[in-house]
């Protein structure tokens, strides 16, 4: 199991770990694990994905 502290899912298909987040808008995440790469954010996860990171960047 992954630590929650660590990775946000933001997509049926994509968990992201927040230290490669880059950028997000409300429809997508912006990641660099080497290079850019832009995935969707789906609708399902988009609140809790917000409140997530907005949580993890007081936490720094």
């Amino acid at each position: 199991m992954l630590p929650e502290t660590n990775f946000v899912r933001i997509h049926k298909s994509f968990l992201v770990a927040y230290k490669n987040i880059v950028r997000y808008t409300h429809n997508e995440v912006t990641i660099q694990n080497p290079k850019l790469r832009n995935l969707p954010i789906g609708r399902t996860y988009a609140a809790h994905f917000r409140e997530k990171v907005v949580q993890h960047n007081q936490q720094k």
